[in-house]
């Protein structure tokens, strides 16, 4: 059987650091652990003090955290501080928790699974399991710091990359769609939020960038109706009955010749829920 993932001598190293007078912007990167991050019963709990003390505002140190916990001999803790890893090693002994607890994620979650196949439970199910626990994050991994380089800023190097919504009113609003943002567009029913979703895709694309259009209300070929109709400028009630004029046909002839490339650059879901 497989050993769940761990990485004792790790877990020590960290303890370790945290107990001894490492400077406050390697103590940021340890913050980002929580108690999950250790295997060790006795290792969480230490852990879980550490983060008291540094919630009331208190620098760990073995006398510290001895009051803390209490039932805990200082000595383990002095101990510790001997198995403390260097301070420019911090980032290395973190990757390296926040690893092994993400095996220990996968291998609980296989686990439990496999148990219950054995048990003849219903598949829906198990896959409902599986999907809770692989996709079960702490906050705490995705903490960061704050960092910026003001200089560049003021000197006009900080400008994002972005791009048009490919409706000119909501890009003076928002100023257009830019990396690590979410933006949503609500409304009522059929006042042209798919229609605004069509144009940022197909503006998204012949700029160069790679969108995901996902959607579980519109068939391919409707999307592809929608942005030929975009592009071309053809009424879309003309394609549901093919409709068109030799006016219309030359335009969507010319607008899928253009659209070519872009299509290539655009991927569809339309099963997603």
């Amino acid at each position: 059987m497989t050993e769940t993932p761990r990485n004792i001598d790790a877990e020590k190293a960290i303890l370790g650091a945290a107990l001894v007078p490492f400077s406050q912007k390697e103590m940021s990167k340890m913050a980002v652990l929580t108690e999950d991050s250790f295997s060790d019963h006795l290792h969480k709990k230490i852990w879980r003090g550490i983060i008291s003390l540094l919630r009331a505002g208190k620098r760990p140190d073995p006398l510290l955290l001895k009051e803390e916990l209490g039932d805990i001999p200082l000595t383990d803790l002095l101990r510790l501080t001997e198995q403390a890893c260097l301070e420019s090693s911090v980032q290395h002994y973190v990757e390296i928790l926040r690893d092994k607890e993400r095996g220990r994620r996968l291998f609980y979650a296989a686990n439990n699974a496999l148990n219950k196949l054995k048990d003849g439970c219903d598949y829906e199910e198990i896959e409902t399991t599986l999907v809770n626990s692989l996709s079960k994050q702490t906050a705490a991994e995705q903490t960061t710091t704050i960092e910026g380089d003001v200089d560049a800023l003021l000197r006009g190097e900080d400008v994002q990359n972005w791009v048009t919504f490919g409706l000119p009113e909501i890009d003076s609003t928002v100023g257009g769609l830019r990396p690590g943002e979410v933006c949503i567009l609500a409304a009522r029913t059929s006042v042209g939020k798919s229609a605004g979703a069509i144009a940022s895709t197909v503006r998204s694309a012949e700029t160069g960038w790679n969108p995901l259009y996902m959607s579980y209300e519109m068939a391919k070929r409707q999307l592809w109706y929608r942005m030929l109709s975009y592009h071309s400028g053809v009424s879309l009630r003309k394609f549901r009955d093919s409709l068109f004029n030799e006016y219309d046909r030359r335009k969507i002839k010319e607008a899928q010749k253009d659209l070519g490339p872009v299509f290539q650059k655009i991927k569809v879901n339309t099963e997603a829920n």
